[in-house]
């Protein structure tokens, strides 16, 4: 029986997001507190610690910010030029693409080319901001209020 060997190595994890499908955070915590609260000094306060982790929370650099900002913006402009039938305006977005891509996996990033990588994506992002703008107008489209308020948190980061 010892030595058997496990074959599905994802176990510990599997088991970890059944429990954290079906955990009541909030039960637990009075459970554990009805059952210690003659050892706790603190009634007025419940402190509970986690092993857990969020993964998508992450550093907000301006080259992340632009970057995500300048790649929304292109794939709204693919998808109104694909349904307006028109071809999609040149922006030299692939050639940034690439140059993104490269930034992103340097391990030390050099002042002098995040510089560069933001004048760049402001640049970008200026010029495909442009050419929505030109096509809401030439067409006179209708778009949903979450793309508005998407373009204005867009216009805040290219401002700021």
């Amino acid at each position: 029986m010892g030595n058997d060997r496990l074959t599905n190595y994802n176990i510990v994890s599997e088991i970890r997001c059944e429990l954290a499908k079906n955990l009541d955070v909030d039960k637990v915590q009075q459970t554990l507190f009805d059952s210690w609260s003659a050892h706790i000094s603190g009634h007025h306060s419940r402190v509970m610690d986690t092993t857990c982790y969020e993964r998508e929370v992450r550093y907000p650099t301006n080259e992340k910010l632009l970057w995500e900002s300048v790649e929304w913006s292109y794939r709204q402009l693919k998808a109104i030029c694909k349904v307006l039938g028109i071809k999609t305006p040149g922006t030299k977005y692939l050639k940034w693409q690439r140059r993104n891509i490269s930034y992103s996996k340097m391990r030390r990033k050099i002042k002098s080319k995040c510089r560069r990588l933001d004048r760049s994506l402001l640049l970008l992002l200026d010029k495909i901001d442009g050419e929505l703008r030109k096509l809401e107008k030439d067409y006179k489209l209708q778009m949903p209020g979450k793309y508005h308020r998407r373009r204005a948190t867009i216009k805040k980061i290219y401002t700021q």
